[in-house]
């Protein structure tokens, strides 16, 4: 194991001044500091670090964005890790990001200068220039919906988004319904998951899917119109959609068509935001349980700190039935 007299002897200080480099000492350059943490880090002193049961400060990093479903359930998903935390007295500090446009510091230096022994980023995959070290980082880092391959350091929480569809297309099925078209959000971060889901689900309950059933249309769905005029003219009977937001601007599309739903359609959303259930009709959609989310994300990140090598949590979906679907006649 590194230890601090081992640094100091490598830059040739004292192993106070590493000491107060560590810990954020207001008496010391930060050139120094600098140089302190880049070295500790170097010399594998953050992976020890991290395993000290004294130092339980962890970061959220939350994706800036005004997406109205990612804002919805963030809170929730925040929440959830929170609750999980304060059970074994962490600390959470809350970080907006992306951070900055010029970031000067590696990811690792960055979470050790500010104390941090694990992060949980929430939102999708950071695209500035930590993008690159995240496969070789040693800080225990979780992601929602993204994953580091090759890295026992990371992990990845989602929705099993494979079922998520599976239960949506299986529900329908029962309900007569063999032509099942797919509207996907454009703005969801899994968007390109839900596609291949929606593709090999259909496939699994032996119902065609060619691509005039699939479409992928702005997060507001202000196209859907133009699409589920498409979908009509391909026989489809019933829609899946990739959040209920969209589900709800199908339906919209359907009553200036003069189409009821779910007499003539079958709409199903993904998501189960508060909202769904005051929709007229009420939305049947695939429910993620928001909090459920965010307690997984630190539970795995418990496990990586327990040196236990977590690849992927994948939690189950549920199907929250209302008035958005029924048996299809045709």
């Amino acid at each position: 194991m590194v230890t601090i007299k081992e640094i100091a002897k490598q830059l040739g200080i004292s192993a106070s001044t590493v000491s107060k480099g560590l810990n954020g000492a207001a008496d010391i350059s930060g050139e120094l500091r600098h140089t302190v943490i880049n070295t500790a880090i170097e010399m594998g002193y953050t992976a020890k670090r991290i395993k000290n049961s004294r130092h339980k400060k962890l970061c959220l990093f939350l994706e800036k964005t005004s997406y109205e479903p990612a804002v919805q359930c963030s809170l929730d998903i925040v929440l959830g890790f929170q609750q999980a935390a304060a059970c074994e007295g962490r600390d959470i500090i809350v970080i907006p990001y992306p951070i900055s446009h010029n970031i000067t510091i590696t990811y690792d230096a960055y979470m050790l200068k500010h104390g941090f022994c694990g992060a949980f980023f929430v939102g999708s995959f950071p695209k500035d220039d930590w993008n690159s070290e995240f496969t070789s980082t040693v800080i225990p880092t979780v992601f929602l919906g993204h994953h580091c391959l090759g890295n026992p350091h990371t992990c990845q929480v989602s929705t099993d988004l494979y079922g998520a569809l599976g239960i949506g297309i299986s529900h329908l099925k029962s309900l007569n319904h063999k032509k099942i078209a797919f509207l996907n959000d454009a703005g969801n971060p899994a968007a390109i998951w839900l596609q291949r889901a929606y593709y090999m689900e259909s496939a699994t309950h032996g119902l065609t899917a060619p691509d005039s059933m699939y479409a992928c249309t702005t997060p507001l769905g202000k196209d859907a119109g133009i699409y589920l005029r498409r979908f009509l003219q391909a026989g489809v009977t019933a829609f899946m959609c990739g959040s209920d937001i969209l589900a709800r601007a199908v339906i919209k599309e359907c009553a200036l068509l003069g189409l009821s739903v779910p007499r003539d359609i079958s709409v199903i959303g993904f998501g189960s935001f508060a909202s769904s259930a005051l929709a007229i009709p009420p939305l049947t959609t695939v429910g993620q349980n928001w909090k459920a989310l965010g307690r997984g994300g630190y539970y795995a990140l418990a496990a990586l700190f327990q040196e236990i090598t977590v690849s992927q949590t994948l939690l189950r979906a549920e199907l929250i039935l209302r008035d958005s679907t029924a048996f299809c006649r045709q």
